[in-house]
């Protein structure tokens, strides 16, 4: 009867013998020509031996740098894994998140991800693999500052036949422009405290206002249906 007395990868004899009170009476090689021992013994006639694999892990990150208050999601790709790696993030040092190839965190400034893999697989090496660092940077948003140019509104948006520009300010010296998206300029004047601008005659699409007050600029976005 032919058959095969190999041990199979899965196999629980892997690293279960013991050759306490038996080491000189071993041999050197299995029945297979295989050197004995491959860690600890494998049980049966037959040590268990396979290539081995590098394990690996790169993560990326979803957004970096982020504005404040916004969720990102750290990716990890293992390389020789296997069917069930295990999975440790980790934040500034301290371990976090689950055991999962993601996790999604609000970051702050400075924060450091990374992620440590366990494989396995058989017969890997480098296990636990340790990722790359992921610093992250965050910006936090400043106050705006105060021109004549903030106290403008434009409406209505979408708009048909007509927009309303409307302006609070004191300033009587700002004039318009109405831009396409090609970049021409299609309509222009003076702004007044408000200003009704016919729009019947314009393509439907998206259009700018750009307002000027010396070398103070702002724009407006609006879509003519």
């Amino acid at each position: 009867m032919n058959a095969d007395w190999q041990l199979q990868p899965s196999s629980p004899c892997i690293n279960a013998g013991d050759i306490t009170g038996i080491e000189s009476l071993l041999p050197a090689l299995d029945l297979a020509s295989n050197q004995r021992i491959n860690g600890i013994i494998d049980m049966g006639a037959y040590e268990y031996s396979c290539t081995s694999v590098p394990v690996s892990i790169i993560i990326t990150a979803s957004d970096n740098p982020v504005c404040e208050v916004t969720n990102v999601t750290f990716t990890a790709t293992p390389a020789n894994g296997d069917a069930s790696p295990s999975y440790q993030w980790k934040k500034d040092g301290t371990n976090t998140g689950s055991n999962a190839n993601t996790y999604s965190y609000t970051p702050v400034n400075g924060d450091i991800i990374m992620c440590l893999l366990t494989s396995d697989a058989a017969c890997a090496t480098g296990s636990p693999a340790t990722s790359n660092e992921i610093e992250m940077t965050v910006t936090v948003a400043t106050d705006v500052a105060e021109t004549p140019l903030n106290k403008i509104k434009v409406y209505p948006n979408p708009a048909h036949n007509e927009i309303n520009i409307e302006y609070s300010g004191t300033n009587d010296n700002i004039t318009f422009e109405i831009i396409n998206y090609t970049g021409q300029v299609v309509l222009e004047g003076k702004l007044a405290q408000k200003t009704v601008i016919q729009t019947g005659r314009l393509s439907p699409g998206i259009y700018i206002v750009r307002l000027m007050t010396g070398e103070i600029y702002e724009y407006r976005k609006f879509v003519k249906k």
